[in-house]
């Protein structure tokens, strides 16, 4: 099975995060479609360390893998 995944970098992007998964989760059949050996498409978010709600408008989505940095200072 070939898995491929879209990954979508974000920093502070509450403002459009939400526009741009659902246009990337719009085009998924046609992506299927276009690519015949594609079995299973993920979307990933990755969130570097957001001070707004980045992180929580992309992980509201189902189908989203939000992977997430998070500074800590000392």
């Amino acid at each position: 099975m070939a898995t491929r995944s879209i990954v979508i970098p974000a920093y502070n992007e509450e403002d459009g995060i939400a526009q741009v998964i659902e246009r990337v989760l719009g085009i998924t059949e046609a992506v299927f479609a276009a690519v015949g050996t594609i079995e299973e498409l993920g979307v990933i978010v990755t969130d570097d360390a957001s001070c707004d709600r980045s992180r929580e408008i992309a992980a509201s989505y189902q189908e989203v893998t939000v992977i997430s940095q998070i500074i800590i200072l000392p």
